[in-house]
């Protein structure tokens, strides 16, 4: 989806006005948590990205790094990192790729699956994941500082709230395309 800065949020009056007519009652409260939701997530992630791009990294550069850093001799195959990012084969062989442009990774031919790839974490990929990693949790920490310890427990236990809650999102969906 593209991304939208949505400046002119709606209230709790405007979120009730455009909701009637509808076969069923909203609770503005939740529209309005939403949008807060998606609206900080956008400029949280806009800021952090800005963080990664100084580094030369992105997300999924990081994160794919962060897994090669854990694994068995710094290595997994292409198809375990497409699935552990929830991408195709094609998407994580585009990121890949720049990432072996940049010598971050190296590509390993399987010695006992020729049709496999092993990608390997380089000294040099190393290098920069150790001198990122301090300002990443810099940052993280920064993010949540006017956060006491029971409003960090309190929002984790929300948003695992939230994240149990997606599943009614994907029964909505299958009902959706089964109409």
């Amino acid at each position: 989806m593209e991304k939208f800065n949505f400046i002119d949020r709606p209230d709790d009056d405007r979120i009730q006005s455009m909701a009637k007519g509808f076969d069923y009652d909203i609770n503005p409260n939740s529209v309005t948590a939403y949008l807060k939701l998606q609206w900080t997530f956008r400029e949280v992630e806009k800021n952090y990205n800005k963080i990664l791009e100084h580094f030369d990294l992105s997300e999924s550069r990081f994160v794919i790094m962060m897994y090669l850093s854990r694994a068995e001799e710094n290595q997994l195959l292409s198809s375990e990192l497409a699935e552990r990012l929830g991408v195709s084969k094609a998407t994580i062989s585009k990121i890949l790729k720049k990432m072996e442009e940049k010598n971050l990774i190296e590509k390993i031919p399987s010695k006992t699956d020729k049709r496999s790839t092993y990608i390997k974490l380089t000294e040099e990929g190393l290098k920069k994941l150790k001198y990122f990693l301090p300002y990443n949790y810099k940052a993280v920490d920064q993010l949540f500082s006017n956060f006491s310890e029971k409003e960090l427990e309190n929002f984790a236990q929300l948003l695992e709230k939230l994240e149990n809650n997606k599943e009614k999102l994907k029964i909505m969906e299958n009902e959706l395309n089964e109409q």
